[in-house]
C-alpha cells in the first residue's frame, strides 16, 4: 500500500499533536490555520491535528511502525509548524500572547 494513502490511528495522531503542541508553545488562541493551509480550523490544535492527518507522509520516508519512528516524526513535524509559522509571521510573536507572557 503507497504511503499516503495510509492513516494514522487516531491515538497516534492525538498523541503527536499533544506533543507538537508542547514542543511549539503556541498560544490555544495562536492563528496557525492560514499557515499551514488550514485557514477554516477553529484552534491551534485542529490546525496541528489535520496538518498532522494530511502531511505526516512528507516528514518520514515510511509508514512510522515503531515508537522511534513516532518520536521523529513528530520532531520534524514539530520543527516545521515553528519555521513556517516564523516565515509566516516574520518573526516568533506568534508566540507570544497574553495568556503565556513569559515564553
Amino acid at each position: 500500500m503507497n504511503k499516503k494513502t495510509q492513516q494514522l490511528d487516531t491515538k497516534t495522531i492525538q498523541s503527536m499533536t499533544a506533543q507538537v503542541l508542547m514542543s511549539i508553545k503556541a498560544s490555544p488562541n495562536a492563528n496557525v490555520g492560514p499557515a499551514l493551509a488550514f485557514g477554516a480550523a477553529k484552534s491551534v490544535e485542529e490546525a496541528v491535528r489535520l496538518y498532522i492527518m494530511e502531511h505526516w507522509h512528507d516528514h518520514l520516508n515510511h509508514y512510522p511502525e515503531t515508537q522511534q519512528d513516532i518520536v521523529m516524526l513528530t520532531g520534524r513535524i514539530s520543527l516545521f509548524i515553528n519555521q513556517t509559522m516564523t516565515s509566516y509571521y516574520g518573526d516568533y510573536s506568534w508566540q507570544h500572547v497574553p495568556e503565556y507572557p513569559d515564553l
